[in-house]
């Protein structure tokens, strides 16, 4: 009878297993040297390998002539196994024989010497599935099993294995498999099996598997089952009920852009093909996931067309980091309703992630260095001329008195004088400050907008803010409310949160300062005084008139 293909195509060396190059090196060169562990835990994902290769390493250690590493596959010892005959090889299934009488069973037959090798390999399978009693049974055995005894376990939720077993154990994390080595795999199973198909359907069918070889193999063999050796492109797609892979490159292009409309445009279009959205969501990520590699300059490795990585390339260096987090983590977000085809989930989340275009303020020199927003980028293109400040303020100078609004404007400082950022004090103080052009303020906080503490938005924070004075090496920030100011002194408590302000001003002011936080008294006392007022007016009290305190005070200091 024939075997189906992930059986038949089952890797026999470790040259065979895929996406684990340096599992495969270890394991090779503890054969070479003779220094086999008394237990081995492979963990990862299905189809990822971990029984194969604990059957290849069950050959290796005992195969009577081994070529650098590998079984020979030729003695009668590799032929017994392979061929499920060996006895020294036992496979136990941890989900059917979980309780301690199992694992007592166990530890009487590991005293058994093995019958042609020179080792008895134990291979337990999903052995996270042993009961807590089963396991504490274990420990001991595992810890010191006689000499001729090796544990392989293998699991795939290896944070419900008990710390003391792992601790006992070599550990060795199997990755999931990239779609383009499952692509390569396939390749070759079809050329030895006589099947014609592309690389752009071989491609379907590796992203559907998620990872798992296995899982590839099975959906591989069900559609030549179905349609034959000669399979095209639409036909997978068709039978996958996936697809549109010219569409979802499109929609990333739209998202990225902003151009919501297209967005929806072609949702709809996917929607009324009865195509499975979590595919499509899945390909969105990955192709948003290269874009981000492009941007960070890192290889990309896909098997996508030229083409397609050109263009990635493009929208790396078209678009900011920041931009490209945003749309990234709005997809992230996207949680899909147990009904298949709702497509609302989906097209709130794109979009959400197409309509903040508009933060796209930065140029590609003031891109972060990393997604983490704590180190930022030294730009000397932001510092404003000293000649160009000047010229404003004589033109402020000369202009006409107008009523001045209470609007905060930056302000640098070269001197020791202080500069209050406010228009009454710049008209009052003209002769002693520098004032920046009004915009300064605005791209400090557009700047930090991506920019989060340990619980709020930086920018929001000093958003806030009623006013800005430069004192000799210091930037005082006032606050109207006490809460506003300990808001963002208990993130700057933080040394990198404090770095990443202190690093902003210095690239759009021109200098270092220290920051220091305050509460405005003034603001503070009349805040007090009105809610006296309001009190006041409350209980039936009606006001007459008003008391100016500040030119009381003045008036005494006067007659002092």
């Amino acid at each position: 009878m024939d075997q189906v293909f992930y059986r038949k195509w089952r890797p026999r060396k470790f040259s065979e297993v895929i996406g684990q190059d340096s599992i495969v090196q270890t394991l090779r060169n503890a054969v070479n040297l003779n220094r086999i562990a008394h237990a081995y835990l492979f963990a990862g994902s299905k189809g990822s390998g971990k029984t194969s290769t604990a059957r290849i390493m069950a050959k290796a250690i005992n195969c009577r002539n081994p070529i650098d590493g590998e079984p020979d596959n030729q003695c009668q010892i590799c032929v017994d196994i392979d061929s499920a005959k060996s006895l020294d090889l036992i496979e136990i299934d941890a989900a059917s024989n979980r309780g301690i009488d199992d694992i007592r069973a166990l530890k009487n037959n590991v005293n058994f010497t093995p019958t042609s090798g020179k080792y008895k390999i134990y291979i337990i399978d999903e052995v996270h599935m042993l009961t807590e009693a089963a396991f504490n049974a274990l420990l001991k055995t595992l810890e010191e099993p006689p000499p001729h005894v090796v544990f392989i376990l293998a699991t795939t939720e290896v944070h419900k294995v008990l710390p003391t077993i792992v601790s006992r154990c070599q550990r060795f994390n199997f990755l999931s498999l990239k779609v383009e080595d499952i692509v390569s795999r396939l390749e070759k199973l079809c050329l030895d099996e006589g099947v014609e198909i592309n690389r752009d359907a071989l491609l379907q069918v590796a992203q559907v598997a998620s990872g798992s070889l296995r899982d590839a193999e099975n959906i591989l063999e069900r559609l030549i089952l179905t349609y034959g050796e000669k399979l095209e492109l639409e036909i997978v797609q068709n039978a996958l009920n996936v697809g549109y892979e010219t569409e979802s490159f499109e929609l990333i292009r739209y998202i990225l852009s902003g151009d919501t409309k297209k967005c929806l445009e072609i949702i709809h279009t996917i929607g009324i093909g009865g195509n499975n959205l979590r595919f499509v969501h899945k390909t969105l990520l990955e192709y948003i996931r290269l874009v981000l590699h492009a941007k960070t300059s890192a290889n990309i490795r896909s098997p996508l067309s030229d083409e397609k990585i050109k263009t990635i390339k493009e929208w790396g260096g078209k678009y900011s980091l920041p931009r490209i987090l945003y749309c990234f983590n709005r997809l992230l977000e996207i949680k899909f309703s147990r009904d298949l085809m709702d497509v609302l989930p989906f097209e709130l989340g794109v979009v959400e992630a197409s309509t903040d275009v508009s933060n796209d303020l930065y140029n590609q020199e003031t891109n972060l260095k990393d997604s983490s927003n704590i180190r930022i980028e030294k730009n000397d293109n932001f510092v404003t001329d000293i000649s160009e400040i000047k010229d404003d303020l004589g033109s402020i100078e000369k202009a006409p008195e107008k009523k001045v609004s209470q609007e905060k404007i930056p302000v640098s400082n070269n001197g020791n004088n202080s500069a209050v950022i406010n228009n009454q004090e710049i008209n009052k103080n003209s002769d002693s400050i520098e004032q920046l052009k009004l915009s300064q303020w605005s791209e400090i906080l557009n700047f930090l907008r991506f920019s989060k503490g340990k619980r709020f938005n930086l920018s929001a924070l000093l958003r806030v803010s009623v006013a800005q004075r430069i004192e000799k090496d210091s930037l005082i920030i006032s606050y109207k409310h006490p809460s506003h100011r300990d808001r963002l002194d208990t993130e700057i408590d933080d040394v990198a949160i404090r770095k990443v302000l202190e690093d902003a001003f210095q690239q759009f002011l021109g200098k270092k300062y220290t920051m220091q936080l305050e509460v405005e008294e003034s603001l503070e006392t009349e805040d007090k005084g009105k809610n006296l007022v309001n009190a006041a007016e409350e209980l039936g009290a009606i006001i007459i008139g008003q008391v100016d305190h500040k030119s009381i005070q003045n008036d005494e200091k006067e007659s002092v």
